[in-house]
This record gives structure tokens, C-alpha cells and sequence, in this order.
């Protein structure tokens, strides 16, 4: 039996190459996967057609993440198609480059609302479903300097808002613990060898990362055996950020 043979999880920007890879990930494990997506609903539509065609359950939902009326709105569409969401993995994220003495208003909080008041919003939409059934699992994305609260040139607001959601993340982990819900972080870094500034020499495991690299540590935290994993973050890196970069 797989391991989550009858549960449901919710993806958020399923439809990016990140994002696919979790959600097949857990498909494989035996999850009906609900693939949610903002804009490019032909692509979620097409993942989801795929995972059918492996055996599970799949449906396309599209809502912006950030929207409370409209995450409220996919959640209750996953409910009463797929009988509710055990798994929630947010996933949606956006960067914006750009010096802070540059950076007006909108665009700031526009990554705070993409990083970090997304994953709020879902999560806080999920979570009553999950305390009935008293099992839940909620994974949320950090990067690889997450917790170095380093200084960063061109990215300050992606910082800001993802050290947030690690304060978050432990945060909600205390509070739903009780009710058999974990939540954890994952932060990926030194993935895949595309990046301008991609230098396999500084990785300790003398490889790239893959999308599929992460979306194994997620089917981990997924896990009903990782019952006991609650509040941590996940670095998969390769051993990338032991350099401290």
C-alpha cells in the first residue's frame, strides 16, 4: 500500500517545473493531487490529465494564492471532488531583483504576498479540514540562506518574506501540533545547473540539485511516519550551504 494511498494534497504552482515534480512525487506515493495554478491553467490541466493516467485522483484548480475569497473557494472544490486536503505544499513563489533604495511599494509587497502571505492564506484555508481529521501535513519553501539573516543586495524583500514564513512555520507548527498537523520547511538550494552563476565545484556533493532531489524530501515530510517532524527546516543543498554563501 502506499504510503498515501487516500489522502489528498494540495500543490500550489503545480504547474512550474518545481512545483510538477512535487506533485508527481506524491502521486506516486498514492495521493490524489489537486494541481493549482494562477495563470496557466492548460498546463495544470495537462499535469493533472498525466497524474490520472498514473492511477490517482487529479484535478486542476486555478486561484490566486494570495486572494482569501479565492483559496477559500479551491479548498471547498477540492473537498467535494476529492474529499479534502491532507497535504498542502506551497509552493507559489516570485522574486523581484531590485535594490531597495529602487523598490516602490506595490513591488515589495507584492513578493510578501507571493512568499509569504500565500502560504498563510492556503494554509489557514486547509487547516480546518485538517484538524477534523486530525492528520495534516503542510510543507512551505524557504531558500538555502533562510536563516543566515544575511544582507542581500538586490533580493531584500525575498529575504524578508522568507525568513518570515520560517517564523510562521514554527509558529503554527506549536499551534497545531495537538491536532496531529505538522509543518515543516523545505529550502532548496544549488539546484540544477541552468543558473548563470552554477558552479557544481562548490556543491560538497559534486552534483547538481534536481527538482526531484526536493520533491523526495516533501514525500518525507508527507509521510504519516514523519509524524514526529514538526517546526524544522529541510535543507536540501548537497551540502551547499555548509559553505555559508
Amino acid at each position: 500500500m502506499n504510503s498515501l494511498h487516500g489522502k489528498t494534497a494540495l500543490v500550489t504552482g503545480a504547474n512550474g517545473h518545481l512545483g510538477g515534480a512535487i506533485a508527481l512525487r506524491l502521486a506516486k506515493e498514492g495521493a490524489n493531487v489537486a494541481v493549482a495554478c494562477h495563470h496557466n491553467k492548460a498546463a495544470a490541466e495537462e499535469l493533472a490529465a498525466k497524474l490520472k493516467r498514473g492511477g490517482v485522483k487529479a484535478l486542476a484548480v486555478q486561484a490566486d494564492a494570495s486572494n482569501e475569497k479565492e483559496v477559500a473557494r479551491m479548498v471547498r472544490t477540492i473537498e467535494q471532488r476529492l474529499g479534502g486536503g491532507d497535504v498542502l505544499v506551497n509552493c507559489v513563489g516570485g522574486l523581484t531583483r531590485k535594490p531597495l533604495a529602487k523598490m516602490v511599494r506595490h513591488e515589495f509587497q507584492a513578493v510578501l504576498d507571493s512568499n509569504l502571505f500565500s502560504a498563510m492564506i492556503c494554509s489557514k484555508a486547509c487547516l480546518p479540514g485538517m484538524r477534523r481529521r486530525k492528520f495534516g501535513r503542510i510543507v512551505n519553501f524557504g531558500h538555502r540562506r533562510v536563516e543566515a539573516l544575511a544582507a542581500s543586495r538586490t533580493a531584500a524583500a525575498y529575504h524578508v518574506a522568507k525568513t518570515g514564513l520560517l517564523l510562521v512555520t514554527r509558529a503554527m507548527a506549536v499551534e497545531e501540533a495537538p491536532h496531529g498537523i505538522t509543518v515543516n520547511m523545505v529550502s532548496p538550494g544549488g539546484l540544477f545547473d541552468s543558473s548563470p552563476r552554477a558552479d557544481k565545484k562548490e556543491i560538497p556533493r559534486k552534483r547538481f540539485g534536481k527538482a526531484e532531489d526536493v520533491a523526495n524530501a516533501i514525500a518525507f515530510l508527507a509521510h504519516p511516519d514523519s509524524d514526529f517532524v514538526t517546526g524544522e527546516n529541510v535543507f536540501v543543498t548537497g551540502g551547499y550551504k555548509l559553505h555559508g554563501g
